[in-house]
């Protein structure tokens, strides 16, 4: 059931709300259909909207003719996949991805024999999910076709159709569930929808590494992510052999992606070798689960005698160690005190000499400054990790007594 509203999206008046509507009315001045949809209006509605999103648009207009409104109006035109209907360019400084309305005849994968369409209601049955295929034209008018604006507001991820179809379409789809259930949804899911999930998990290695870590580094950033990993443990088990994860502990939230990432493939049965074969693992990740340093009393003395972060150590340790033989709150326990230790703020060094007035630094000599931040360092290291002022005092003090 289709279910149209008025909204306030073009009511904004900046460079990006201009732009996206002057791209509209463009198209349609030249006798074709054109809507937003997708990320950008589910964001909208969401209150999630940002000015550095791409912009997709669906439209009547072929890939041609989006090519030639392109030369028209001095668009740059990124790509195009004209099998597929889609033009990518840059109008403004903003990216747009303008793909022509169409229905999957035939399925392969990630890629589809298509046929093209002149049906918003036909074009949207295609997509993956109900949030993901709501459209807005140029006078802010939204249309929902499968219910999306009920789901987003009761924080429901839901396929569009048969999920099992979905799914079969393209498996990246899987990944993708799990990352808009963790930022749009609450984290939880349906068993019974689950198990469908899991049934189609093998289809997974169709996919290429890459994308599959590209997506895991999304999942991984979203706010519920610690709640939707638990509901991954069979696909974790199918994609990188973890077997089981005992826990989640809210620690892990201070940490990056790619460190979460390395987290999860410490407890991987595959090799590093193999991991890295298989997923093209980047340097940064490697060296993640490959440190060794899992004893607190080694992390204490590596901190003493290395002047880097102490964020360092307290990732290398949540990352490495087998907390998971110890019990939850012993975890708990263990990681507080080696937050403390290494301090509520994870101490950096952060002086430099510009922190120093001119006419100070003038009088010394390049040896003389190397010394200088040496002896800044160590002061900073044996005082506790003070604070930048700090250090900016000791040095002012050491070159005053030095001349």
């Amino acid at each position: 059931m289709e279910v149209t509203q008025k909204t306030n999206f073009f009511t904004k008046k900046d460079h990006f709300h201009d732009t996206i509507l002057h791209m509209l009315v463009v198209i349609e001045q030249q006798g074709y259909a054109a809507r937003l949809v997708g990320g950008i209006v589910r964001d909208f509605l969401a209150n999630n909207c940002s000015s550095t999103v791409d912009v997709d648009i669906a439209t009547t207009a072929t890939a041609k003719d989006i090519r030639n409104i392109a030369d028209k109006y001095n668009m740059r035109v990124v790509a195009i996949a004209e099998q597929y209907g889609t033009v990518s360019l840059v109008y403004n400084n903003i990216f747009f991805e303008i793909t022509s309305l169409r229905k999957d005849v035939r399925n392969f994968g990630r890629k589809a024999q298509v046929e093209f369409i002149d049906n918003f209601y036909e074009d949207s049955l295609r997509r993956d999910f109900t949030i993901n295929a709501m459209y807005l034209d140029k006078y802010g008018v939204l249309y929902d076709y499968h219910g999306g604006i009920q789901d987003l507001t009761a924080r429901k991820v839901r396929f569009i159709g048969d999920p099992v179809q979905r799914i079969n379409e393209d498996f990246l789809r899987i990944l993708r569930f799990f990352r808009f259930t963790g930022h749009y949804g609450d984290g939880n899911i349906d068993a019974s929808l689950l198990d469908i999930i899991n049934a189609s998990a093998d289809g997974l290695c169709l996919i290429s590494g890459e994308r599959i870590i590209n997506e895991m580094l999304k999942i991984l950033a979203v706010s519920h992510w610690r709640t939707v990993v638990k509901h991954m443990q069979f696909i974790l088990n199918s994609l990188f052999l973890i077997s089981e994860i005992k826990y989640m502990f809210s620690a892990l939230d201070e940490l990056t992606p790619i460190e979460k990432l390395a987290f999860l493939l410490r407890h991987s049965g595959y090799s590093s070798v193999e991991l890295r074969k298989r997923y093209r693992l980047s340097n940064s990740v490697m060296q993640l689960i490959s440190l060794s340093l899992v004893d607190l009393d080694q992390i204490k003395l590596a901190i003493k005698k290395t002047p880097v972060s102490l964020r360092k150590f307290y990732v290398i340790y949540i990352i490495n160690a087998n907390l998971h033989l110890l019990t939850e709150d012993e975890a708990h326990d263990l990681l507080r005190n080696l937050k403390e230790y290494c301090s509520s703020e994870f101490a950096v060094f952060s002086f430099s000499i510009k922190h120093i007035p001119n006419d100070l630094i003038a009088s010394l000599s390049k040896q003389e400054i190397g010394r200088l931040m040496k002896d800044v360092r160590h002061f900073w290291l044996s005082a506790a990790y003070v604070s930048t002022s700090d250090c900016i005092k000791f040095a002012c003090n050491w070159i005053k007594e030095y001349s």
